[in-house]
């Protein structure tokens, strides 16, 4: 099967690239990144392999790290954004 995605996570045969934003912006190219950090479509040696599964999951140890780091960051924010008053809009007619 040809590589017919946005070209960001993986080249596209003739080079080309959507210009959707990349896998920060594009849902298209996101899914891409997340089946490819998932292991879908592996077709390359069993040493290179190795170091790709190897590599996915440090990727996903930084992730759970961040997320541990970032928690009372996230939820400090959630408590000052929920002392907001809600402005209300009436509108004018």
């Amino acid at each position: 099967m040809s590589n017919t995605g946005h070209g960001h996570v993986r080249p596209r045969p003739d080079g080309m690239r959507a210009r959707c934003g990349g896998p920060a912006i594009c849902p298209v190219c996101a899914r891409e990144q997340e089946q490819m950090l998932a292991g879908a479509e592996i077709s390359v040696d069993d040493e290179a392999q190795d170091e790709e599964r190897a590599l996915i999951e440090h990727i996903e140890q930084i992730k759970r790290e961040f997320e541990r780091a970032a928690k009372p960051y996230v939820d400090r924010l959630v408590y000052l954004r929920s002392l907001r008053v809600p402005s209300l809009q009436i509108p004018i007619v």
